[in-house]
């Protein structure tokens, strides 16, 4: 048999199925951009990625499992940049919390942007209720690394004893749920705007958690 009929080996498939994922998820990306979440349609990704409906579904089971698969990446993606603020925080306290909640802006700088977020937003929500463990996990990036400054200030003697750091990164998180919304739906904030109100709201979010 001459190599060129030889069927692909194990290896091969598993990089053809990797690339044609990706290519799925960027066609995605790009007609999410275009359009909306609500308008596009899993023929018109498919279109796009220049694959057959029945591929796209063998990949993703719903057009929220595409959304999902794009929030995993961008947290993923997002993660270095809440590193950045764990490794070395602020000294302050409040400042080193909305230091990371500004880190979660990422590259959502324009109206298209903020446009294509919202959209997002509101389908994981809906999401929610269709793979709740995979939306929690996304949520949860975030929340682990506030809990890791969290412990930093405890060790170092700022934190009460009495703040619940569970509880805590809830609220950070909360917080940063409801600015980010809003940012997205101003096309007039700016991220140092973003930046700015969070540090109004961690210094009374922090007020009763630091010892006296």
């Amino acid at each position: 048999m001459d190599r060129a009929d030889m069927p692909p080996s194990g290896g091969r498939r598993a990089r053809k199925k990797q690339m044609q994922r990706a290519e799925i998820l960027r066609a995605a990306v790009v007609l999410l951009r275009e359009d909306s979440f609500e308008r596009t349609r899993m023929e018109d990704v498919a279109e796009k990625a220049d694959v057959s409906l029945k591929t796209v579904y063998n990949y993703f089971p719903s057009k929220n499992a595409i959304l999902l698969e794009i929030l995993s990446a961008d947290r993923a993606r997002l993660s270095q940049a809440y590193e950045a603020v764990a490794e070395n925080p602020p000294d302050d306290l409040a400042e080193a919390l909305a230091q990371l909640m500004h880190a979660d802006i990422g590259d959502v700088t324009t109206p298209q942007e903020k446009t294509l977020w919202l959209d997002m937003l509101a389908a994981e929500f809906r999401a929610n209720s269709e793979a709740p463990d995979e939306v929690d996990r996304n949520r949860e990036i975030f929340r682990s690394f506030t809990r890791r400054i969290l412990r930093q200030f405890r060790a170092r003697g700022i934190l009460s004893g009495d703040v619940d750091e569970a509880v805590a990164a809830d609220m950070v998180y909360a917080l940063l749920m409801y600015d980010f919304r809003n940012y997205c739906a101003r096309p007039d904030l700016t991220p140092d705007d973003f930046l700015q109100r969070a540090r109004q709201q961690t210094r009374l979010l922090v007020a009763g958690w630091t010892v006296c």
